[in-house]
């Protein structure tokens, strides 16, 4: 059987899913919820319930935890700048491979959460650095 594998894909950056040795890895990843967004005609006072008259899938979230390791400070330092900057633009492709299978959604400009413990002290050591990323995702449009 083959070694599974997974990567996330956004703003010429591609975090790996496996450990090989790559500066930049996937930690976890979230398949975006489908939201459904409906609209519904003014409730009457004679009849229960309402009535649907239109239905598409909501703006959702990809979420995703990442990790950057540096082969020292400057070398951090310059793979961070390079995250905020792959996540700071205003719209983009973001695609997760697993196993060869490769899904993509178009995502507005994401947020970055330090995923660090405040005093880790073996990150600093290490070179290393942990970030959540948020992308607000455009699912395809459909009738429900």
């Amino acid at each position: 059987m083959a070694e599974p594998t997974a990567s996330l894909t956004f703003g010429g950056l591609t975090f790996s899913g496996t450990d090989d040795g790559s500066a930049l890895g996937l930690v976890s990843f979230a398949e975006p919820p489908m939201v459904a967004r409906i609209t519904y005609a003014d409730d009457s006072p004679h009849v229960e319930g309402s009535l649907a008259t239109q239905a598409v899938w909501a703006q959702t979230t990809l979420v995703a935890v990442v990790g950057i390791k540096g082969t020292d400070q400057t070398n951090l330092e310059t793979w961070r700048a390079s995250v905020r900057s792959a996540v700071g633009q205003f719209r983009q492709p973001v695609v997760f491979e697993a196993n060869g299978y490769q899904r993509s959604w178009t995502a507005d400009m994401g947020s970055l959460t330090s995923a660090d413990e405040p005093d880790d002290y073996n990150n600093l050591r290490e070179f290393e650095a942990f970030y959540t990323i948020a992308f607000p995702v455009r699912p395809t449009a459909e009738v429900i």
